[in-house]
């Protein structure tokens, strides 16, 4: 429910949102992209001010710039092994010891493994 006059502030994702961690997965679940989507899809960044667009005249996108830059291996592997993404996937210990060697990888040679994030905010008003 919205007063007259009143703006709405929405946050939400992007469909590209982290993904060079479901990259690492896709060699072992070939889906995992449109699992993401699945997650998500409703309402992103890209579609959501179409939504709002259908109810409020004037809606505006304002993206945040943001990555990860994650310096150790094992809290990529938790959050992965954590996410909804992943139920209904069991991968072998020689699929997450090849994860971990991609990681590591990335960090060895570039000092970090570089996650991006796609995230922003729609505000729509009447």
């Amino acid at each position: 429910m919205l007063r007259p006059g009143g703006t709405v502030f929405a946050t939400t994702i992007g469909e590209n949102h982290m993904r060079e961690m479901w990259n690492l997965i896709e060699p072992f679940v070939p889906d995992i992209h449109e699992r993401t989507r699945k997650v998500s899809h409703v309402f992103t960044l890209e579609n959501g001010g179409e939504q709002l667009g259908a109810v409020f005249s004037d809606v505006a996108r304002e993206d945040y710039a943001d990555d990860l830059a994650v310096t150790e291996v094992q809290p990529v592997v938790d959050y992965i092994r954590s996410s909804n993404t992943m139920v209904g996937c069991t991968l072998e210990p020689n699929q997450w010891a090849a994860i971990r060697r991609t990681i590591m990888a990335h960090i060895e040679v570039k000092g970090e493994f570089r996650i991006r994030k796609a995230s922003g905010m729609l505000m729509a008003a009447a």
